[in-house]
Parts: C-alpha cells; sequence; structure tokens
C-alpha cells in the first residue's frame, strides 16, 4: 500500500474522534432543554441512571412502516431463494418490492406474484386478469407456513 499522505494522517485522527450512531445512546427527555439531544458521556442533564433520559425512538412515518412491514414479512423466504442462486437477498427483495409496489398490487395479494410474471409461467396455480388492457398474471400456489 502506498504511505498516506501527512493531511490524510490528520484526518484520520480527527475521524477517530467520530463515533457511529447507536439507537440505545441515552437522549434528553422530550420537552425540555436539549429536546431529544443525545447525552454527552451519558449524564449531560442527568445520570445515566436518571429515569428521564431514555433512547430517542426515530419516528416512523407510514411509507417507512409499510417497506419495513414487507421486508419483515418475506426476508426469510427470500433468503432462502437467494442462498439457492448464490444472489443476494436484497437483489431479491428489491425487485419484488418495486413489482408489487411493497405488495400491494393485486398480483401480489390476491396471486401471490411479486414479480409480475405473465400467464402461462411454468408452475403456475391460474392467472389474475390484470385491471386494464388483456393481460394475465400468473397466480402462485401460497407457500406453505413452517
Amino acid at each position: 500500500m502506498p504511505d498516506i499522505a501527512p493531511e490524510g494522517v490528520a484526518k484520520l485522527a480527527e475521524a477517530g474522534a467520530l463515533r457511529k450512531y447507536r439507537p440505545d445512546e441515552l437522549r434528553l427527555p422530550a420537552g425540555g432543554p436539549g429536546d431529544g439531544e443525545w447525552t454527552d458521556s451519558g449524564d449531560a442533564g442527568g445520570s445515566a441512571k436518571d429515569p428521564d433520559i431514555r433512547p430517542a425512538a426515530a419516528p416512523m412515518n407510514p411509507i417507512q412502516a409499510m417497506k419495513e412491514r414487507f421486508v419483515d414479512a418475506h426476508l426469510a423466504d427470500t433468503q432462502k431463494v437467494a442462498d439457492q442462486l448464490g444472489i443476494p437477498v436484497e437483489n431479491i427483495l428489491g425487485v419484488a418490492a418495486l413489482e408489487s409496489y411493497w405488495g400491494k398490487y393485486h398480483f401480489a395479494s390476491e396471486g401471490n406474484n411479486y414479480f409480475g410474471i405473465h400467464y402461462p409461467a411454468p408452475y403456475a396455480a391460474g392467472y389474475v386478469q390484470a385491471k386494464r388492457g388483456s393481460a394475465k398474471v400468473a397466480t402462485s400456489p401460497a407457500m406453505p407456513t413452517a
């Protein structure tokens, strides 16, 4: 590896003092001075044992909540397929999310088809008629629950 220039070493020394965000890090109570700010060393405005200082929960907007529910619902099954195919699970979940609008399109909710695969298709159990146009989208049998 090449030597690091002195300017780079100085930047690395400064960056060493930075820490990654930790969701369990204590914050000041809401509604008071410093509302939700992180404590410094766990005791700004009180000790770590102070019941008024607690981890702050990030506000969850409805779209983010929908996305997280989709991932939670499909991660385990998708991981099995990703392992068999040797591709990242994120790739499969990402395409499924985009193709099915996070599972909201009727092809996904009624036909268990998260990829918009048209009928006839191998292993199709039937089809769902597109709401616009003449396309038939394959339905898949529901996965058995463990």
